[in-house]
Formats: C-alpha cells, structure tokens, sequence
C-alpha cells in the first residue's frame, strides 16, 4: 500500500474546500469510489460543528485516547473537536488544498502527508472517518492495513 500526495492541480477536494473557506459558492464534491457506492458531499458538511454530526460520528469521537493520527482530516472537523477537549491530534491530509484550509482555521499542526509517511510516530488512535477508508485502495488490501 503506498499512497501519493495529490498535487495541488489535480486536487478536486483541496480546491472546493479553499473555494467555500474563502466565501466562494461551492455546492458539492463529487466522490467515486470503486470500494463503495458513489458519494456526494454537499461541501458545507465539511465545515460542520459537533453538533450537526450524525450520532454515530459522535460516538466515534468520543472512544478515541491518547494521541490521534486524524488520517485524511479534509477540513478538519473532528481534529478541531478533539483539540477543543484537550486531545493531542496530528491531522494529516494528501491533498494540499486542505492542509491549507486547516493551518489557519486552527490546526497549525496540520500536515502534508500520508499515513505511511509517520513511521517514526506513535499514535493511541488512528481515526478514519467519511471516506478516509479508501487509502487502504482495494479491499483486498484491508488486512494489510
């Protein structure tokens, strides 16, 4: 399993998330995806609080400890959550359009990187959530990860 940072002209993600950051109308990313079944999201639900969080998604936040990897943190949601309550959080991302969008909402630890990039760090939680699955990139590959 190796996964590539996306440059930043072929990042679709990163340029809706920035687009709506900076006031820009932006309505939807489209996600498809040959894991799973095809996916939109509306792109405000990337900017959403805690409190609009389905509650399964809440739950989920609420089992991690210690430090937290959040791997593809997009907007970062829930690495904002978690900093909020006190929990050390790395939020990385490979696409560049939305570590640029978490640095100055918040996150300045946010990084550039992929999951296999943190060799050297330990982690108590690795926190995949939305789409975040797909790095593993065919189900297959799942156990090796």
């Amino acid at each position: 399993m190796t996964t590539q940072l996306i440059s930043p002209e072929k990042d679709p993600l990163g340029k809706a998330l920035l687009a709506f950051w900076e006031g820009k109308d932006v309505e939807e990313i489209k996600v498809m995806s040959d894991l799973a079944i095809d996916d939109v999201i509306p792109v405000p639900y990337m900017f959403r609080s805690y409190e609009d969080m389905p509650e399964w998604e809440a739950q989920a936040l609420r089992l991690v400890y210690g430090r937290v990897l959040d791997v593809g943190a997009g907007a970062g949601v829930h690495s904002l959550y978690l900093q909020e309550k006190g929990v050390g959080v790395l939020p990385i991302d490979v696409s560049p359009g939305a570590v640029d969008v978490m640095q100055p909402r918040g996150l300045p630890q946010a990084r550039l990187a992929a999951v296999e990039d943190l060799t050297e760090e330990k982690f108590d939680t690795i926190f995949l959530m939305m789409n975040g699955i797909g790095i593993v990139g065919v189900l297959e590959g799942l156990e090796d990860f």
